[in-house]
């Protein structure tokens, strides 16, 4: 009891500090339990519309055998997660979208649209060549192709139009490609889905989400 009492005096002084905490509806709730299978259980509980939640801590050991709090969670809710890894100066201006044309991107697309209305949105598609040095130049187009009517396909499931979230489609490594588009653009927010469209696009969207995480 000692130890919730603190925690909710630390929490309280935190929400204070915050001048815009004034004009919002806030309510502290300390429960005990696993950090990752509660905090899913209460944002299932309340049908949040979104999740916050701080980036963790470095434990470089730890983290190679087990995953952090965070990821635990993300793999457990629903609802769009907002993962924060320093305090915003301003609203958000500059968002990129990592586009895989599935569901999932949507949805994220769509939460991300929501959430920061006013900013500049761009999407980016990397679509992979298997054995490039060994493809034909003139069937190198048929892969863009490909992207290409995977794209309208999918704005045309999720009513997400170009002049909406423009998106650029390029060849190469998602995890390259992605870490070159966040250096050179420094967007103030990244959204990505958590889960692609198959397994072997989970596996490789779940690597992306652990490297920006």
């Amino acid at each position: 009891a000692q130890v919730a009492g603190a925690a909710e005096l630390e929490l309280s002084r935190i929400v204070a500090s915050f001048p815009e905490a004034a004009k919002a509806q806030v309510s502290i709730n300390v429960v005990t339990g696993d950090p990752a299978r509660t905090v899913a259980e209460r944002a299932t509980e309340a049908r949040a519309d979104l999740l916050i939640l701080g980036r963790h801590r470095e434990r470089p050991f730890g983290d190679l055998f087990r995953q952090t709090t965070a990821q635990r969670i993300i793999t457990l809710v629903t609802c769009p997660v907002l993962l924060v890894s320093a305090t915003p100066a301003a609203p958000y201006k500059h968002v990129l979208h990592a586009i895989d044309f599935s569901p999932a991107s949507a949805a994220v697309a769509q939460a991300a649209l929501s959430l920061a209305p006013k900013a500049r949105h761009e999407g980016l598609h990397v679509y992979h060549v298997p054995f490039r040095g060994l493809v034909p130049g003139d069937q190198l187009p048929a892969f863009l192709h490909e992207a290409e009517d995977a794209e309208a396909d999918w704005r045309t499931r999720f009513g997400i139009g170009a002049d909406t979230l423009s998106i650029r489609l390029l060849e190469g490594g998602v995890q390259s490609e992605l870490t070159q588009a966040v250096a050179k653009g420094k967007p103030d927010l990244v959204a990505v889905g958590a889960h692609g469209r198959s397994a072997i696009s989970r596996a490789v969207l779940g690597s992306v989400t652990t490297m920006l995480m």
